[in-house]
């Protein structure tokens, strides 16, 4: 059994190394469910959002030093029990796919298939700020 993770608007978030990075992963994953399904292998992908981890404090700053902060977004998270009790649901189940996230990113999954232009302004304008 195959799960990868990755954030939930992987698929389109800036910067866009790393969106193109995820969208490879999703197709790889799509292709590998599709070839091996025959053989048994199950595979879900997994797209949690924001879990509260040390992460963030762990992490590299670009001079190479320790990031040492608690990120804001990663201290509202959601807990890394409740994610896991969801990741085991969607397995046993053998669920395709798990998106387990806030209603932002539930809304821009859902404007990305339904209304994408409107999702690429929001996102451009998200862009500007940052």
């Amino acid at each position: 059994y195959a799960y990868p993770t990755q954030h939930p608007t992987s698929q389109l978030l800036l910067p866009s190394a790393d969106a193109a990075s995820k969208h490879a992963l999703h197709g790889y994953f799509d292709s590998l469910r599709c070839e091996l399904g025959p053989r048994g292998v199950r595979v879900s992908t997994v797209c949690p959002g924001y879990i509260r981890t040390q992460l963030s404090l762990n992490a590299l700053a670009p001079d190479g030093s320790k990031h040492g902060v608690l990120d804001p977004t990663t201290a509202k998270g959601m807990s890394p029990e409740y994610v896991a009790v969801k990741i085991l649901y969607t397995v046993a189940e053998g669920g395709r796919s798990l998106v387990v996230a806030t209603p932002t990113h539930h809304l821009a999954l859902y404007l990305s298939f339904f209304w994408p232009s409107l999702l690429d302004w929001v996102l451009q304008q998200r862009a500007k700020i940052t």
